[in-house]
This record gives C-alpha cells, sequence and structure tokens, in this order.
C-alpha cells in the first residue's frame, strides 16, 4: 500500500474535523417537558459579568399546551432551550456567566429537592454555530484551493522525474551493443 500524502492527510483531517464540529453543535437542544400546561414560573438567575460583578436577571418559564418549557426573557423573547437561549438573547454579553440548576429550565422540582439541587455555571450568550461553520468551512477551502494546486504540480513532476529516471535506466537503440558479425 502506498504511503498517505501530507496533502491528502489534510483533507482527512479537514473533513473530521468538520466531522466532529458537527457532532459537538448538535447539543442539548431538546425541549424540556411540563406537567402544568398554561402555568408560569418565575426564576431569579444570579449573573457574573465579564467585569467581575454580579447581578441578578429575572427570566420566566412557561409551560406550554404542548407540554414543554419555554423560556422566556425580560425583553419577551422565548428560547425551546437553553442553547437557544444562549446563542439568540440579547439581554447577555460574551463573557458574562449563569449561575443555574443542573435541570434548568426543569419547573417540576418538588420543593423538598430544591436545597439538593446542584449548580452549573454556563455562559450567558455564545456565538451561534453558523459562524463557526463559516470559520471552519472558509479554512476548509482556502486549504483545499492552496493545497489542490500544490498537490497536482507536486504529482506531475513526480510523474515527469520517474519518467526521465526510467529512460535513463533502460537502454536505448544506441545503447544496444551491435551483433557479433563473424568476419572473414
Amino acid at each position: 500500500m502506498a504511503p498517505i500524502s501530507p496533502s491528502v492527510r489534510l483533507l482527512i483531517l479537514a473533513a473530521a474535523l468538520l466531522t466532529s464540529l458537527a457532532v459537538a453543535g448538535c447539543g442539548s437542544t431538546e425541549p424540556v417537558s411540563c406537567d402544568s400546561p398554561g402555568d408560569t414560573f418565575t426564576q431569579r438567575v444570579p449573573v457574573h459579568h465579564a467585569d467581575d460583578s454580579w447581578d441578578e436577571q429575572v427570566v420566566f418559564l412557561v409551560c406550554t399546551p404542548d407540554e414543554t418549557v419555554v423560556i422566556v426573557d425580560v425583553n419577551g423573547d422565548d428560547y425551546r432551550s437553553l442553547a437557544e437561549f444562549q446563542t439568540g438573547n440579547e439581554i447577555f454579553d460574551y463573557g458574562d456567566e449563569l449561575l443555574l440548576r443542573k435541570d434548568f429550565p426543569a419547573v417540576n422540582t418538588r420543593e423538598g429537592d430544591a436545597e439538593d439541587l446542584e449548580t452549573m455555571t454556563v455562559p450567558a450568550r455564545v456565538s451561534t454555530a453558523w459562524v463557526w461553520w463559516l470559520v471552519v468551512g472558509g479554512a476548509t477551502v482556502v486549504a483545499v484551493v492552496i493545497a489542490g494546486p500544490w498537490y497536482w504540480l507536486r504529482r506531475r513532476r513526480r510523474t515527469r522525474e520517474s519518467r526521465d529516471s526510467a529512460d535513463v535506466l533502460q537502454p536505448g537503440p544506441e545503447d544496444k551493443p551491435e551483433p557479433d558479425v563473424p568476419t572473414t
């Protein structure tokens, strides 16, 4: 088996990177279920700002008729998941962090369990997935545009060199010895 050239390795690496980003971008965006359609819950969320100050923000958790929780911010914008909230909200800045319950945005927590709930710190705002697709996709296109012609020229040069070396190694008609002819 022939060894894999560096340019082909680069293309394989780029494809693997794009695949891993696609899988990683498919985070938990499934809606959270609830038992009481029509109810609205208020939750105060501690916010750690990028300038190291702390604040508190109110979000509303609404149980919709299809028994899923929708997060509604103070601007009235609604989001079906935490990931959607992080990418779509305009009330936080990049670098801000939220201190949330691990089961956020669940609303079916029993009162006795409230003290035992674990918390998590998450970014309050993240860039959308399409920005990463543009950056990685653009880098891949640039790599292919640069590596493609380079790879083609390299193969062409190697083919020409192998042909030239093959010509040197094989005797031509002028290199063949004359047959011995008996002289009389």
